[in-house]
């Protein structure tokens, strides 16, 4: 296959990448939004502790599992628009390609009379 045919565009935009990319991102957002209610529950139970006697180290925990709830939803998102990146990219380089081969390909007859 040609690989600037508009065959080879529409099989290479709807490439595994850009699928798996779609995918990832809709497991992470299940994945969190089906933590979300364990995070306001571990967040009650932080607030909690600060107007009670419990013993230190269960504050502690509670703000360490915090921080890496949030650290771990920054790390999903950062992958996420990693990928996208990476996508855009690809795209990009197949389109210019696409047309920098069909620049190519016109004649120079066809080109007379014709500018930017």
């Amino acid at each position: 296959m040609d690989p600037y045919s508009r065959d080879y565009f529409q099989i290479r935009c709807r490439s595994p990448h850009v699928r798996a990319t779609y995918d990832s991102q809709v497991s992470q957002t299940e994945f969190c939004s089906k933590l979300k209610p364990y995070f306001l529950q571990l967040s009650s139970l932080l607030i909690e502790h600060v107007e009670s006697d419990d013993p230190t180290w269960k504050g502690y925990l509670y703000a360490i599992l915090l921080f890496l709830a949030s650290f771990g939803g920054t790390l999903m998102m950062n992958q996420y628009f990693y990928k996208m990146t990476i996508v855009g990219l690809r795209v990009r380089t197949t389109v210019i390609g696409a047309l920098y081969k069909k620049a190519l390909l016109i004649s120079n007859a066809s080109r007379e009379g014709k500018h930017l």
